[in-house]
């Protein structure tokens, strides 16, 4: 019957039979494990595009029962961990951020994983803040373990382990991130058990105003770059409290399954954009709070929903003309209109961003990425109208898919390997080739900034950059710059070691010298899309980066 259901959920004149097959297996539940998850994955399909109000309700109804399912199965459980299934458990060694947050959204579902500790000593470092002097003589001695100081604690209040460990956490900001950094270092490892959890894949769903039910799954649009090119309005600038339970539910669906996204980790309330993609799909996307930016590029998050189920996720990089990005499906939701979805997600970015390059990097489609080769991910974005960025590659590329076309063939991972040595390149009308910002130049911008930084002498860190800081804004006429907002002032002072590498900007226009300035402070806005279109139109700064470092290779 799972089978049965399974070979269905995209059928979608078979309502009444999917409604049935539901009941029946309630009535019956699978018991081996195998049967289990496909089950999940069916209904959670069923619920993100349903036929029906009928299967919708039915679908939506065996979620809510499904942790009876899950708790009955038998087999090794440990095959089912990272799905995010209900009666499940994810293990994760998180960041400090994403912790904090299990550990509020989630109180006593999450703790650490011992078993997965040998050393506990950058645990005992950790620990340190939260040692009272009275307890220092019997754990420094060694007497007492760090287990055991943590039952003793945990014992008396109640807490869990995590919550033990994060009082430590200090109040303010730069002492925050020290701690935070030591945390990451220490990369605690943390078990989910999600029980019948709010934040299990099952359950985890925004709320949308009207569901939509299918007639079809939508193809792939006929002419995809034309397709992507072009504009759609259809995408809102959240409020701080509707973005809030946005980030909510993005964070669950990757935290539930062991994955992470640093804009997501580090997410804007103030910059959640949320895109209608039609027939009840959604985009959300991500900005990053001003102090986790990125120097020159922008770092997005985005969710793909839909009917509120999160079906999909990634991320984009808006870097001058071009974004880096790919997609990431659930497992649950392929077979779908992935297709469709993607080339609409492009579409949003694109309107968003007004990028006329899309980059994706080799590892989306195989270079060191066994599971996109098994899926053959390279035709996916070839046929999307990606094209290899190496002109050797290219050429296979044009003679595998005649090869593959004629023949009604699948390529052979051997080929599929080839194919995925490089990027891929997705242009749109108005790409110019001297647009282009290789990404290695990143790298080179980060160097070039430390020499700067070095050649300031014995100054320490923060005295270096604000020396930088205080000439370059001498330089460009940036006066009253201390009755700036304090985010833009740092803005300005992280930018400026990279911003001075540029030759005579003292001799610029005064028009051009106030677009720069006004760049770098926008790095510090509490929407970065405001930097993104302004780098995009700005004639300075990025193309001088761009002739400075063609020339230096």
């Amino acid at each position: 019957m799972v089978r049965r259901l399974f070979g269905l959920r995209a059928d979608f004149t078979a309502g009444q039979q999917k409604v049935e097959l539901i009941q029946r297996i309630l009535a019956r539940p699978p018991r081996r494990l195998a049967d289990v998850t496909r089950l999940h994955d069916t209904l959670l399909f069923l619920c993100a595009f349903p036929d029906s109000p009928a299967v919708r309700r039915a679908a939506t109804a065996a979620c809510g029962r499904f942790h009876r399912i899950a708790n009955a199965f038998t087999g090794a459980r440990y095959r089912a961990e990272d799905t995010g299934m209900v009666g499940t458990i994810t293990r994760d060694a998180c960041v400090f951020p994403i912790a904090e947050w299990l550990h509020r959204a989630f109180a006593g579902e999450v703790d650490i994983d011992w078993r997965e500790i040998g050393d506990t000593t950058i645990i005992d470092a950790l620990l340190r803040p939260v040692l009272q002097r009275a307890e220092e003589d019997a754990f420094d001695s060694g007497e007492l373990s760090t287990r055991e100081w943590f039952a003793l604690r945990g014992g008396a209040s109640g807490e869990t382990d995590l919550g033990l460990l994060l009082r430590g956490t200090p109040a303010g900001t730069r002492a925050r991130k020290s701690f935070a950094a030591m945390y990451d270092a220490a990369a605690v490892p943390l078990r989910w058990r999600i029980g019948n959890s709010a934040g299990a894949a099952t359950h985890n769903v925004l709320a949308t105003a009207r569901p939509v039910h299918r007639r079809s799954m939508r193809p792939a649009p006929p002419d995809p770059v034309r397709f992507i090119a072009s504009a759609t309005r259809a995408i809102e600038l959240l409020s701080p409290r509707r973005a809030a339970r946005v980030i909510h539910v993005a964070r669950a669906a990757l935290a539930s399954r062991g994955r992470e996204v640093h804009a997501m980790t580090y997410a804007n309330p103030s910059e959640v954009y949320l895109a209608d993609l039609g027939e009840g799909a959604s985009l959300a996307v991500f900005g990053v709070v001003p102090e986790y930016r990125m120097s020159l590029e922008a770092n997005y998050g985005y969710l793909m929903l839909s009917n509120g189920v999160p079906i999909g996720y990634g991320g984009v990089t808006p870097l001058f003309r071009q974004a880096n990005t790919g997609l990431n499906i659930f497992p649950s939701f392929r077979g779908g209109e992935a297709a469709y979805l993607w080339a609409a997600t492009l579409r949003a970015f694109q309107s968003l961003f007004g990028v006329r390059r899309f980059v994706v990097n080799g590892y989306q489609v195989g270079h060191g990425n066994r599971e996109a080769i098994k899926s053959g991910a390279f035709w996916f974005y070839y046929r999307l109208g990606f094209r290899p960025a190496d002109p050797g590659v290219r050429a296979l590329a044009r003679r595998e898919y005649a090869h593959i076309r004629v023949r009604e063939t699948r390529s052979g991972a051997s080929t599929l390997q080839k194919l995925a040595d490089g990027d891929l390149w997705l242009d749109l009308p108005g790409y110019r080739r001297r647009d282009y910002f290789d990404e290695a130049w990143l790298i080179e911008s980060s160097r070039r900034a430390t020499a700067a930084l070095t050649d300031e002498g014995r100054l320490a860190q923060d005295g270096a950059a604000g020396a930088i800081s205080t000439r370059l804004a001498h330089g460009l006429r940036a006066r009253q710059m201390a009755s700036w907002p304090a985010a833009e002032q740092r803005a300005f002072q992280r930018l400026a070691p990279v911003c001075a590498l540029l030759p005579a900007m003292a001799r610029w226009s005064a028009a051009s010298r106030t677009a720069v300035v006004r760049l770098m402070r926008a790095k510090g806005l509490p929407q970065e899309r405001e930097f993104v279109l302004l780098a995009r139109r700005d004639p300075r700064f990025f193309p001088g980066l761009i002739r400075l470092y063609r020339r230096s290779n």
